[in-house]
């Protein structure tokens, strides 16, 4: 799929049920309506991507100076493996570098060995690991990969 097709924009609140819809299908367990919620302010961007009237993608960024890290990102799983994603965070790296911001940051769990494999194929380099950072359903805890992209000048 050609992303010049796509339209790419900041988020709505209206954008909240589509978002809380692919959320649950892509992630378990997934945000809450609350953590969306509280991302709608200054502090965060939340951008939105859509083929038409379909949501296939979005993402939670908090710019912090010259820092940009990636709190969500997400494709639509009806869209998996056929570039989306890889293309996708090309733009928000491009948009980051626009923006002055020297490098970006993100955690991923463990398990997720598809989404490290997309930031490892983007340059993104380990950088360590967050012991017990995410929950899982049965009450246990998960650790997180943390992982940056310098940005050059």
């Amino acid at each position: 799929m050609d992303i010049a097709n796509l339209s790419i924009r900041s988020a709505l609140i209206s954008d909240l049920e589509a978002i809380l819809e692919v959320e649950h299908r892509a992630y378990q367990p997934p945000w809450s309506r609350k953590q969306f919620e509280d991302c709608f302010n200054d502090r965060y961007q939340i951008e939105v991507v859509f083929d038409g009237h379909i949501l296939i993608a979005y993402w939670v960024l908090q710019p912090i100076l010259d820092e940009l890290h990636i709190l969500n990102f997400c494709v639509n799983p009806d869209y998996h493996n056929q570039g989306i994603g890889k293309a996708l965070l090309s733009t928000l790296t491009k948009n980051a570098s626009h923006q002055a911001m020297s490098r970006i940051l993100l955690e991923v769990r463990r398990s997720n060995k598809a989404a490290r494999a997309l930031y490892k194929g983007c340059n993104f380099e380990f950088m360590g690991t967050r012991k017990n950072y995410y929950p899982t359903f049965e009450g246990a805890r998960e650790d997180a990969i943390t992982m940056e992209l310098l940005l050059g000048e």
